[in-house]
């Protein structure tokens, strides 16, 4: 005898697979634009970052060549006194090389932005013949990273007349551009030996601390 057992075997229907590929498609979805949106702010922040670092080099080779600077009062050419730039876009002084007292050669230091958003510094030996001569260029570089400018760069200092004496203390101010993506930045001065500005920030001038 043959027994027959009727076994009920129930499958999916198409109605549900769509929906829980509907579904699936949701959650994958999701998890993609929560993944798309942490990659960029990971980008963000480093580019953030990257402009923050180059900002701060740039500042800090600034303090460090204004720390060296000497009062072009001091130092004549041709029975005149070398002159000294201090303007919005460009700053031009005398520096005393550190070493010992051999190596401590007098050079002229430029700094200048451009309307391209580019900052440059040019280095100049000085000699001495019966007065100080500028003689040839000894580093010309680009301060800009690759892709980077610098917007709106501006130097600031008290009022006065800077041509032979150094001016108390000198602030930076810009906004770092790159790839669409910008950052503001400044550095406000103590000023000679950290005495002069009420404001607290990173650059010295004549020997800082």
């Amino acid at each position: 005898m043959v027994v027959k057992r009727n076994i009920n075997k129930r499958a999916f229907t198409l109605i549900e697979i769509l929906v829980a590929l509907a579904v699936l498609s949701m959650i994958v979805l999701m998890m993609s634009m929560s993944f798309q949106q942490s990659a960029d702010a990971w980008t963000t922040a480093s580019h953030r970052a990257g402009m923050d670092i180059m900002a701060r080099g740039v500042v800090g080779r600034i303090e460090m060549d204004l720390m060296q600077a000497v009062p072009a009062l001091n130092y004549t050419t041709n029975n005149a006194t070398l002159k000294q730039t201090f303007t919005g876009n460009e700053i031009s002084f005398l520096r005393l090389k550190a070493g010992t007292q051999s190596q401590r050669e007098l050079r002229r230091v430029t700094y200048r932005a451009t309307s391209a958003g580019l900052v440059t510094r040019v280095e100049r030996l000085l000699t001495y013949n019966n007065g100080w001569q500028e003689g040839s260029v000894v580093s010309s570089e680009n301060m800009n990273e690759l892709g980077t400018t610098f917007e709106d760069f501006e130097f600031r200092f008290p009022p006065g007349n800077w041509d032979y004496n150094l001016p108390p203390s000198v602030d930076v101010f810009s906004r770092v551009a790159y790839q669409g993506r910008f950052a503001h930045f400044e550095a406000l001065s103590f000023g000679p030996h950290g005495q002069n500005s009420a404001e607290k920030g990173y650059i010295y001038v004549g020997g800082g601390k």
